[in-house]
This record gives structure tokens, sequence and C-alpha cells, in this order.
């Protein structure tokens, strides 16, 4: 897991959910250096496997902090979150 691309907002909550759960968020490289750009958004569901290997099933997941952070690095997408 990238942690310092990492931002986790603990106990979310909403109307959609039974209760609160923790979501994490990558952000890409740059992140927060011009305030008025807009990144593209990638949702995934599966939050359990997608990048903690503590949470994962089996400690095994699926990289995807550090795949995206490689696209992005070798400009094979743009930046997203």
């Amino acid at each position: 897991m990238i942690t310092e691309q990492i931002r986790i907002h603990e106990n979310f909550g909403s109307r959609h959910l039974t209760s609160p759960r923790n979501v994490m968020v990558y952000l890409p490289p740059g992140y927060g250096a011009d305030a008025a750009r807009r990144y593209p958004v990638m949702y995934m569901h599966d939050g359990q496997n997608l990048m903690n290997p503590a949470e994962a099933f089996g400690g095994v997941v699926w990289g995807v902090d550090q795949t995206a952070q490689g696209l992005i690095l070798t400009e094979q997408i743009e930046p997203l979150i």
C-alpha cells in the first residue's frame, strides 16, 4: 500500500449503508498542488481487497493503488482518484 497517497475516512456514513465504514481513497502524485484542478474518479466496491493487506481476504491485495501510481507515472493514464 502506498500509504503517503492514501487518505482514510473513518466511520463514513451514508443512507445506503447499514453501518458506517472506513473508506480508503488513493490520491495521485501532485494532488493538492493546484486547488482548481479536477480529477476523474474510479470507484471500486470491494474495499477490503483493493489496497490493504491487513484487511484483504487471505492477506492478498489487488494493488490498485500501486497499479494506478505506476500507470500515472509512466503517462499511460491520466491522474485519477
